[in-house]
């Protein structure tokens, strides 16, 4: 990857915006979802679908969640194998940032290394929200799947009047047999 941020791919997600707009606000999770706490993310409403890496304090509502989305997901996963042959997802989580606040910057866990790459696909986005990744700025249209540098600072900016919703993926290389 020759930058922090780079257009992967396209992959439709009018499928997984449905389902969130049939979902109450009480289905949403905040920070504190999360073993480690990231400040970065206080006003974000998190949905964590799938978290090998992450220590969850709730693998049932995890699971629950998958079940939910698991036709756009399933669609997900094997369209990254059809590109990466073998793989599987790591973690997968979707962010819902309110208007006008912003994702501070930060890096994420150190404990995320390894073979893997990260994708970003914006959900539901309009002008006025910035996805930052180290000294790279951009507005993303929905559909779009970025390649992200997962070791470079992120930050994101909604300056809109809309919130901001994206799907974050890491993808596990698996090697060998």
């Amino acid at each position: 990857m020759d930058s922090n941020l780079s257009l992967f791919s396209y992959f439709e997600t009018p499928p997984i915006l449905e389902k969130l707009l049939s979902l109450s606000d009480s289905e949403w999770k905040d920070k504190t979802f999360l073993e480690k706490n990231n400040d970065s993310y206080l006003k974000a409403k998190l949905m964590p679908l799938v978290g090998d890496i992450w220590s969850l304090k709730d693998q049932k509502y995890t699971v629950e969640k998958y079940l939910f989305f698991e036709e756009p997901l399933t669609n997900l996963h094997n369209y990254l194998l059809s590109k990466f042959k073998k793989g599987k997802f790591n973690r997968c989580i979707i962010v819902s940032l309110p208007p006008h606040t912003i994702i501070t910057s930060h890096v994420d866990d150190e404990s995320i290394k390894g073979n893997f790459k990260r994708f970003l696909i914006p959900i539901l986005t309009y002008p006025e929200i910035f996805y930052e990744f180290g000294d790279e700025s951009k507005e993303l249209a929905a559909n779009e799947m970025w390649e992200i540098n997962s070791s470079a600072p992120f930050c994101l900016r909604n300056y809109s009047h809309t919130e901001n919703i994206h799907i974050t993926v890491d993808w596990a290389i698996v090697t060998g047999k």
